[in-house]
């Protein structure tokens, strides 16, 4: 069985939240399995029912140029730019074997992290830490008949939306009172110079940092070691697209191997591009939808 393995770059926040709901529809629909790539422009991202109010600082939003959008996917507003690496998993699948998915995904991004020579930690079901710090988080979605996991990993802090354009951050799918963030980026964790830049607390908005209040969880260390010694590190290519495509291409490596896939680059079919389009038009692009939470694309689901 095939995995499909799409890279669609850098789209409009709302197009890319299309494009999303329109790969759930079409892997219910019966295509195969589908591994997406994307990056957004300096944005922030709600969750599927969250309130805008409350969640953004939307005057600061507007006067930043940020895009806002809601996803069809659940979990907390996320601050999102080209530093930051995303991908939709859709996979075939029901209720009990969502869970199990989700396990083995995580499982998989860990241990690549890993065999980049990073300590990185599953601190939650949805969160992966690197020294305490979170560079990744998940949210997902059932269909009738397939499962879409979203993820992020931060590739470069310098290159999103300032993160006190976020109100209040999210652990465990679950928002907390403290609007305080610890994260960081994987370009950090590798040692990989940057310039720098004014975009997230980098003589910018400051960026407040406090402790990860989350639900007590048990952290899983990578299942194998490095492979990668930590003096490799500086030896990763310099360039910006050279060292970004690799870790894509390692995590499309861990992905398929994990649920026993062969990758198949391909781009997305003009049936998918069409619907990402109709739903672009009806729901997820309209600012009544974005900001009061409309009809969460129950016709995607």
């Amino acid at each position: 069985m095939i995995l499909r393995v799409l890279d669609t770059g850098l789209m409009p926040a709302r197009r890319n939240a299309a494009m999303s709901a329109a790969l759930l529809a079409a892997v219910d629909a019966g295509a195969p399995a589908t591994l997406r790539f994307h990056r957004y422009p300096l944005s922030c991202i709600l969750g599927r029912n969250q309130d805008a109010d409350v969640e953004l600082d939307l005057a600061a939003c507007r006067t930043a140029g940020i895009e806002i959008a809601r996803r069809v996917t659940g979990g907390g507003a996320v601050a999102m730019g080209p530093g930051v690496l995303a991908f939709d998993l859709v996979m075939p699948a029901t209720m009990r074997q969502a869970g199990g998915i989700r396990g083995s995904i995580g499982e998989a991004f860990v241990d690549v992290l890993a065999g980049l020579g990073v300590a990185a930690k599953l601190a939650t079901p949805g969160s992966i830490e690197i020294g305490g710090r979170k560079v990744s988080g998940s949210a997902g979605r059932l269909g009738r008949r397939a499962l879409l996991h979203q993820a992020t990993l931060i590739l470069d802090l310098s290159r999103t939306a300032p993160l006190a354009l976020l109100r209040r951050r999210t652990e465990g799918g679950r928002p907390t009172p403290d609007p305080r963030h610890r994260v960081t980026d994987l370009r950090q964790a590798l040692l990989v110079p940057r310039a720098p830049s004014p975009l997230a607390g980098e003589g910018g908005l400051r960026v407040s940092e406090g402790r990860m209040r989350g639900r007590d969880s048990t952290v899983r260390e990578a299942s194998h070691p490095s492979s990668v010694t930590a003096s490799r590190r500086h030896l990763l290519p310099q360039g910006e697209k050279e060292w970004e495509c690799g870790v894509q291409s390692d995590l499309t490596r861990a992905f398929a191997a994990a649920f026993g896939l062969t990758p198949e680059p391909a781009l997305p079919s003009a049936a998918e591009h069409a619907l990402a389009e109709d739903i672009l038009a009806r729901e997820i692009g309209r600012d009544d939808y974005t900001f009061n939470g409309a009809s969460c694309m129950e016709a995607a689901a």
